[in-house]
């Protein structure tokens, strides 16, 4: 009888702990985090703000929430172990440990953050963009193609509300074998195993929702290796540096690169369709498009200053001059040389400045003799110094740059002879054009 009420009494405490461990199991607190750490010997730990954080490759679309600022919650047997050895209330976070099949980004030595501005048109900063340890890129600009002017490694694509938009509808509402669709799978698929980041709010205009259809198509229905990334918090750092507008996601993308990476270099980073000496740049090294690079929304101007600023502290690097092996573009370059003959511009620059634009003692071809005899022969008989030949030369022609600073870029590395396959894309159909104007419903 008194073993078996010792039994009895064993019986009730072991179910008592039981069904404490039960209650405080489902009772959670959360564990407050203001950095995320990777788990290695020497952890590299991100500001909760900064944090971007990479779903494993085997995580499937359903699965993934991209929960934005959330904090881990743990039950309150975990907080007992917790709290015993004092990591409660460490302000650092193991990003394996409170999100697992998730992880944060790696230190890397030397990045590169490739914009998509046409000053990289003809650079032939390929080969260079490519020595780097890290590359990020933006917005799903087509690389094939164009790999000898912007490179042809990606690690990092970073994706604004615009890219996100495009590239669900193309690839959810639009047939395989139409255009865009198929133009957009090549273009993560020429990304390899890189890293799709989406940097903006995944709760505002259904964006986590849009994000999983897109990963569902890529991942389940075309198998591409690609990663899935999402920021804690919405990307946006204007307001720490002084800007009047709203970041560009080229800004943000440099901001996070700085986090994880020792020296920066920023190429495709120009903030105007006119270069410095006069000479017209295209908006994308892609395609050309009007575009207002002082808008309400944004201001190119501004942040070029700013990066500016940050080069003369040391803090990044910017090129936008042409690279080793950069073709100096000619100043007839996307002139129509026959509308200049049919129409006999009058001009108000002298014969030996003439010629030396066209390059006539180099071989200058037909064309272009013939515009130079042209104009001489019209200024001769009216005898007069007038017209704006010159400022239809520039209005229509590519930006000339000089090779001088290119050894300055990245000594000891050459340029490529690569060939440029084309020279204009065909986004204009499904993409915004201007700054940040309305989106329309794709036709």
């Amino acid at each position: 009888m008194t073993r078996n009420k010792l039994f009895a009494r064993v019986c009730l405490v072991l179910s008592g702990m039981v069904a404490a461990y039960v209650i405080l199991s489902e009772i959670h607190l959360t564990r407050e985090c203001h950095l995320f750490c990777t788990s290695d010997d020497i952890p590299a730990c991100y500001l909760r703000r900064m944090a971007v954080l990479v779903y494993d490759q085997d995580v499937a679309a359903h699965e993934m929430s991209f929960s934005q600022n959330t904090h881990p919650r743990i039950n309150l047997a975990n907080y007992a172990t917790e709290f015993a050895s004092g990591r409660y209330f460490d302000i650092n976070c193991p990003i394996d440990h409170y999100w697992p099949r998730v992880s944060t980004l790696d230190r890397r030595n030397s990045c590169a953050v490739v914009g998509n501005s046409g000053i990289l048109s003809g650079s032939k900063c390929g080969k260079v963009i490519d020595k780097h340890d890290y590359i990020i890129r933006a917005n799903l600009a087509p690389i094939e193609g164009y790999t000898a002017d912007v490179g042809e490694r990606s690690h990092l694509t970073i994706m604004n509300f615009e890219t996100l938009f495009y590239l669900r509808n193309n690839l959810t509402q639009t047939s395989p074998d139409t255009h865009w669709h198929q133009t957009y799978v090549d273009r993560v698929r020429y990304l390899n195993d890189s890293i799709l980041w989406y940097s903006k709010s995944t709760v505002q205009r259904n964006s986590s929702f849009r994000l999983k259809d897109a990963v569902h198509v890529l991942k389940d229905y075309y198998h591409l290796p690609i990663q899935l990334a999402y920021s804690w918090r919405p990307v946006s750092f204007e307001k720490f540096h002084g800007l009047n507008h709203y970041a560009t996601t080229g800004f943000n993308a440099y901001i996070i690169a700085k986090t994880f990476c020792n020296h920066v270099t920023l190429y495709g980073f120009y903030p105007s369709n006119m270069a410095e000496n006069g000479y017209r740049v295209n908006h994308h090294y892609y395609e050309d498009v009007e575009f207002e690079y002082t808008g309400n929304i944004h201001n190119f101007k501004q942040e070029f200053t700013k990066f500016k600023e940050f080069e003369e502290k040391g803090e990044v690097t910017i090129v936008t001059d042409v690279c080793p092996g950069g073709r100096i573009k000619k100043l007839t370059d996307n002139v129509d040389v026959d509308a200049m003959v049919d129409t006999k511009f009058a001009f108000k620059l002298n014969n030996d400045r003439l010629k030396e634009i066209f390059d006539i003692s180099e071989g200058g071809n037909k064309k272009e003799r013939t515009v130079l005899e042209h104009a001489v022969e019209a200024a001769e008989k009216q005898k007069i110094d007038f017209g704006d030949i010159f400022g239809n030369i520039k209005e229509g022609s590519q930006i000339t740059r000089s090779v001088d600073k290119a050894d300055e870029i990245n000594p000891g590395i050459e340029g490529d002879n690569y060939q440029k396959s084309k020279s204009v894309s065909e986004d204009r159909p499904h993409r915004y054009q201007g700054n940040y104007r309305s989106i329309d419903e794709q036709k």
